[in-house]
């Protein structure tokens, strides 16, 4: 709906937050996925190292990769 547009809602990035996590790890960003489906960042299994990168967001990901 126009309302949750509006307050920034978006169904496809908000079902990627639930499975997909990022965290810094010195000067690198670990990429996790849940494997499991439980939206848990406990479950993750890392998928991949960005070395010598910090700071950054799934989204900031998926919109580098647009």
């Amino acid at each position: 709906s126009q309302i949750l547009e509006m307050a920034g809602f978006d169904p496809l990035q908000d079902s990627i937050d639930n499975f997909v996590y990022v965290h810094d790890d010195g000067d690198k960003t670990i990429v996790s996925v849940d494997v499991t489906g439980s939206g848990g960042a406990a479950n993750g299994v890392d998928v991949a190292i960005l070395n010598g990168v910090i700071g950054v967001t799934v989204e900031d990901i998926l919109a580098k990769a647009a």
